[in-house]
């Protein structure tokens, strides 16, 4: 009868254990959850006040080149009388240059992804990282501006923490961004640094975690590969809802 109850009571501590751990397990999933939906809303507000402060320098440059359009215009056209052809070229092609560089959107369509290669840009340039782009990528009304901030931060991110841990002469960072079909699909290439054969560092990790969930949210994938020395991201996205 004793042992009888002493092993009942071994089974009944044993579940009570259990339920502790996995609920103890839960607390902490979702207390990374929340700390992660923490830090992104964070870098989402950190790009929303780049991106307005970015369009605002942009308005008063361009008010600036009308206020100077015309008198520009009136000494090519002095220039022109004058024969000067080459010198009056010169003049308006600077202007052109001058509008060109101040349009809106630098980079792409959408004012958000626009904001992140700006920022992210500086950082190559900082550790003298080649960054090519091919962005085909406008207001893609389907996809929260949050998550199209997250996707394309964390692939920049984990694309430069590799290439800045590569000798100097193999950095480089790619990326690409078009619609096919109704999805959106965003890769980034980069250099796997010397020796390397996986990329277990906490950032990666943590940047996969959050690019996996937004590609779950938009009925899509997220995938990686390792292959002769080149890493590569891969992510898809719904961008256009069911009519």
């Amino acid at each position: 009868m004793e042992k009888g109850f002493i092993a009942a009571a071994f089974f009944v501590l044993g579940i009570t254990t259990g339920i502790l751990v996995y609920y103890g397990a839960a607390g902490v999933r979702e207390r990374r959850r929340k700390k992660r939906e923490l830090q992104e809303r964070r870098r989402f507000q950190r790009i929303e006040e780049l991106q307005s402060g970015l369009m605002e320098e942009k308005r008063e440059e361009l008010a600036k080149i009308r206020h100077d359009f015309n008198n520009q215009l009136a000494a090519a056209y002095r220039l022109i009388e004058q024969g000067e052809r080459d010198s009056a070229r010169g003049l308006l092609d600077h202007m052109r240059d001058r509008i060109s560089a101040n349009r809106e959107y630098q980079y792409c369509g959408n004012a958000i992804v626009d904001a992140v290669i700006i920022e992210k840009e500086a950082v190559c340039r900082e550790w003298h990282i080649p960054l090519s782009l091919e962005l085909e990528i406008y207001e893609e009304q389907n996809i929260e501006p949050a998550h199209l901030c997250s996707v394309f931060s964390n692939l920049l991110d984990n694309g430069i923490q590799a290439a800045k841990e590569c000798a100097p002469k193999n950095r480089y960072l790619r990326v690409w961004a078009s619609r096919k079909g109704d999805y959106l699909h965003v890769k980034a290439e980069n250099p796997m640094p010397e020796g390397a054969q996986t990329f277990p560092e906490k950032e990666k990790r943590y940047g996969h975690v959050i690019l996996r969930e937004i590609a779950s949210i938009y009925e899509g994938e997220f995938w990686t590969r390792q292959e002769e020395g080149v890493y590569t991201a891969c992510i898809s996205l719904l961008a256009v809802k069911e009519h």
